[in-house]
C-alpha cells in the first residue's frame, strides 16, 4: 500500500465496549499493516490507503475484529507538511533590485 490517505475518527456507541474497539483496532493493524492507528487528542483515528480500503476495514472491525457498533466521522482533512510550515503565512520576498516587498 501507500501512504495513509483517507483519516477518520472512530468512537463506540457504546462507552463500556470502548476496550473491545481498542482490542478490535490492534487486530485490524497485525492483519493489514497498511491500515495504521493513532490517538490524536483522546479520538482514535483509523488512517487507510483510499475509500474501499476504509470500507474494509470498517467491515472487518465490525464483523470480525471488535464486534461493536461504533460511530465513524467524516474523513478528516489531512494536514500536510508544506501547510504547516507556511502556517504563520508571512513571507519575505525581495526583488532582484533588492528592494524588500
Amino acid at each position: 500500500g501507500g501512504a495513509p490517505i483517507v483519516r477518520v475518527a472512530l468512537e463506540a456507541t457504546n462507552p463500556l465496549e470502548r476496550s473491545k474497539l481498542h482490542e478490535g483496532l490492534r487486530r485490524l493493524q497485525q492483519a493489514d499493516p497498511s491500515a495504521l492507528v493513532e490517538t490524536v487528542g483522546g479520538e482514535v483515528v483509523l488512517a487507510t490507503c483510499g475509500e474501499v480500503h476504509l470500507e474494509r476495514c470498517l467491515r472487518d472491525l465490525r464483523e470480525d475484529f471488535a464486534r461493536v457498533d461504533m460511530s465513524v466521522s467524516q474523513p478528516l482533512i489531512p494536514f500536510r507538511e508544506s501547510l504547516e510550515a507556511g502556517s504563520a503565512g508571512h513571507a519575505t520576498v525581495v526583488s532582484a533590485d533588492r528592494r524588500v516587498r
